[in-house]
């Protein structure tokens, strides 16, 4: 018992070798250390802890040099959101001790910031978005643009800005890049390799993955959806739900920056169509300027509906797919049904259930259905925050 306490404490002496403030060397030591366990998705409780203690050290090194806008302190932040939502309660626990032998003050408690009311997304439900959030998702797709020969600390950083953003029109479309970004990171290692074979239907699939990957989203749903009129497969229903969940962004994406136009045009116009008439406050439809935004707003709208229905449509898909696995089980295919009702504000009541649904009836078993779980998981709490 003294010989393991004994080595537990030289670990923990040895990542808090004397810090000075010229010390940023030390911080990027500590990441890299901590970052091959991190890597690693069967590391043992205890070196998994010891790699978040290293973080923890790492950001302290980063806050004392005044460096907290720099990119490391991005990649430590990230790492340290992705290990502390992987974690169970045996590694917290081993983490605690670890904090306390090494004299680490608590962190502090992190509050997901969700758009409210006041924010560019209001008034059009679905485009809940904000500042905050805007300027993270653009952080974070800087960070993924520069680092694409490493899509493991790209699907960490993706990660993070989906989970400390949830329920903005950004965090959906964060999570997407994520899992992404993770299986590339599994095909380059060979352990999730998909090859499909060579028959009618999957020439079809194959073409529309070639669509995908240059951004041509309808053509690409239609060569799916030819492949699955030939046959209806698992492959092709998996990638087509996946594909109409990206086209949902994608319109989304078309909308944001109109409706950020847009917005406080509506919101002046309809304030200004109020008068008052004989002591009492009346509303103008006809007021020249409120119908001219109001026309514009419906447009969007329509899109936005437009948007909404690709979502419902990735539900059926990945419905499909969970239909014709062993047992009616698949982890993304389930999680996704319940992220697509996130996505429609109409459907978001029911997305609780299906939520709890979820998390309750699946276990992950790797770094990418953990991700995809903890996602999951920080949007139920969102949604329960709310109420």
């Amino acid at each position: 018992m003294l010989i393991r306490l004994g080595i537990g404490l030289l670990l923990v002496l040895a990542a808090m070798r004397p810090l000075h403030a010229a010390d940023m060397g030390e911080a990027q030591a500590l990441y890299d250390e901590a970052m091959v366990t991190i890597r690693n998705e069967s590391a043992p409780t205890k070196e998994y802890a010891m790699a978040m203690f290293k973080l923890d050290k790492a950001m302290e090194v980063i806050e004392q040099n005044g460096k907290t806008d720099t990119e490391l302190a991005q990649e430590v932040a990230a790492a340290r959101f992705w290990a502390g939502k992987r974690s169970d309660i045996h590694i917290l626990n081993e983490l605690a001790r670890l904090r306390k032998i090494g004299k680490l003050p608590p962190r502090p408690k992190r509050t997901p910031r969700v758009a409210d009311a006041t924010e560019e997304g209001a008034g059009l439900a679905g485009l809940e978005g904000g500042s905050a959030a805007a300027e993270a998702y653009a952080k974070a797709e800087s960070y993924a643009d520069s680092h694409k020969e490493d899509d493991f600390k790209v699907a960490l950083c993706w990660f993070q800005m989906a989970g400390e953003h949830p329920g903005t029109v950004y965090s959906l479309k964060a999570v997407e890049k994520a899992r992404q970004a993770q299986d590339r990171f599994l095909a380059k290692q060979a352990r999730q390799k998909e090859e499909l074979p060579d028959t009618p239907e999957m020439a079809h699939v194959r073409d529309a993955d070639k669509l995908v990957e240059a951004g041509e989203l309808e053509k690409a749903i239609m060569k799916y959806s030819q492949s699955l009129r030939m046959k209806n497969t698992v492959v092709a229903q998996r990638r087509l739900g996946h594909t109409y969940f990206l086209r949902a962004q994608q319109i989304k994406d078309e909308i944001l920056p109109q409706w950020k136009e847009l917005q406080p045009k509506y919101v002046q116009a309809w304030k200004d169509a109020w008068i008052v008439r004989s002591g009492m406050r009346q509303f103008r439809n006809d007021y020249g300027p409120y119908v001219v935004a109001r026309k514009q707003f419906v447009k969007l709208k329509d899109q936005l509906d437009r948007a909404f229905s690709y979502y419902q449509k990735g539900r059926w898909s990945f419905e499909s797919v969970l239909k014709q696995s062993p047992e009616r089980k698949d982890l993304d295919a389930a999680a996704h049904v319940a992220l697509c009702f996130v996505a429609i504000p109409k459907e978001r009541r029911q997305a609780k259930t299906k939520l709890s649904s979820f998390l309750r009836a699946y276990k992950p078993k790797n770094d990418a259905e953990r991700m995809l779980y903890a996602y999951c998981q920080i949007e139920l709490e969102n949604i329960q925050a709310k109420k």
